[in-house]
């Protein structure tokens, strides 16, 4: 299942940044903004997943420390991806793969659920996974994103383990929940500024200067 296929009863569960490992032969490349699609390459391949515009011109291939485990959840049809270029990131010239980076938004299938399910682990590789998930559902209640940097950070250590593909999704995923509270607080604060009473009062004595 390609990313060109996303259908059915996916659950989306956040994004992974990442810069795309350059083609030598590409020609064109996305702006911000734009779509970008996943390609597995064969089993073995030492470039497991191609990345390509939406036009199927190929742009290049996600890092291997990251298509390596997605890869494998990706041919045990446990998620699906699809991607866009970030906004903001154009470089000044416009074209420089070596600097092109993507988001990718990571659905689990109804098969990958059971990443978000807690189990009786069997080995230290499980075991890990339940620690990983237990803080991974513990910083969906925070309301801070630099929290959510922090346990990030604290559990980094943990990659350097053998972990399961299910696990390193899992702390992969941590940085785009704190861009989510982010954009919350954001948010919250344009409405902060909206809603004061002594802006309002500002505005409005502006408003009389002028119509006087």
């Amino acid at each position: 299942m390609t990313s060109r296929e996303l259908h059915g009863r996916l659950q989306l569960v956040g994004e992974i940044e990442t810069p795309v490992v350059p083609d030598s032969e590409a020609i064109a490349f996305p702006q911000d903004g734009e779509q970008v699609f996943f390609e597995p390459e064969p089993a073995g391949s030492p470039r497991p997943i191609r990345v390509e515009s939406g036009h199927g011109e190929r742009l290049g291939y996600l890092p291997r420390s990251l298509a390596k485990w997605l890869g494998e959840l990706l041919r045990a049809d446990k998620v699906r991806l699809s991607g866009y270029r970030p906004i903001g990131s154009q470089p000044a010239d416009g074209k420089a793969a070596s600097r092109l980076r993507v988001r990718l938004s990571v659905f689990l299938t109804p098969a990958g659920l059971a990443v978000l399910r807690p189990r009786r682990p069997r080995n230290k590789a499980e075991a890990l996974h339940e620690v990983v998930l237990a803080a991974y559902g513990q910083v969906q209640q925070y309301t801070q994103a630099e929290l959510v940097l922090e346990m990030a950070a604290g559990l980094r250590p943990l990659e350097c383990q053998a972990l399961l593909s299910e696990t390193r999704l899992l702390l992969a995923l941590l940085p785009s929940i704190a861009r989510e509270i982010e954009k919350v607080e954001a948010l919250q604060e344009q409405i902060a500024r909206r809603d004061d009473p002594g802006r309002r009062s500002f505005l409005r004595s502006n408003l009389a200067q002028v119509t006087l």
